[in-house]
């Protein structure tokens, strides 16, 4: 467990941008749940090697193929503790083969309580990118702050994936 805790429990650093950089922008978040966190890693074998690493210890939700690579959801036994937060979901991406990302935390989610539209009409100074907005399921608006990505979406990770099971 030690190898895991060096890993997703050095989660502070990342958090801690997450939030200085809403802060700034002053995009409150204070009533939004924050769903989960996604832990890049660099190589496919370093995605096998960490999600069986993760299987041991969390249960995988489910493995699913997203833009022709796995993706694994891990909900933890003992949330991730962040301030008043609690974080029990780690979205766990294989690399894509086009691209190279540095094994580190690479963004978080946060689910609105409110439909996304009115969301994004409370903040008409942010410049949100799109590209998911019209997805089918959870779709979501995000904003990139130097290397990392912050999303807001209408449902949990969990109940789309519970949801998408049925």
């Amino acid at each position: 467990m030690h190898q895991i805790e060096n890993h997703l429990w050095d989660s502070k650093k990342f958090l801690d941008k997450v939030f200085s950089f809403l802060e700034e922008i002053k995009i409150d978040v204070s009533n939004f749940e924050l769903d989960h966190i996604c832990y890049r890693v660099e190589t496919n074998y370093r995605y096998q090697e960490f999600k069986n690493l993760l299987s041991n210890f969390w249960e995988l939700l489910s493995e699913t193929k997203i833009w022709w690579r796995p993706i694994s959801t891990f909900k933890l036994s003992e949330p991730i503790l962040y301030n008043d937060r609690k974080i029990y979901l780690i979205e766990l991406p294989s690399p894509k083969e086009w691209s190279f990302y540095k094994e580190w935390f690479e963004h978080t989610e946060f689910v609105v309580n409110e439909d996304l539209d009115s969301f994004i009409k409370k903040y008409p100074n942010i410049k949100f990118d799109l590209k998911s907005f019209s997805k089918e399921t959870n779709r979501d608006v995000s904003l990139k702050h130097e290397n990392i990505w912050i999303k807001f979406h209408e449902n949990t990770l969990e109940y789309v994936i519970k949801h998408l099971q049925q």
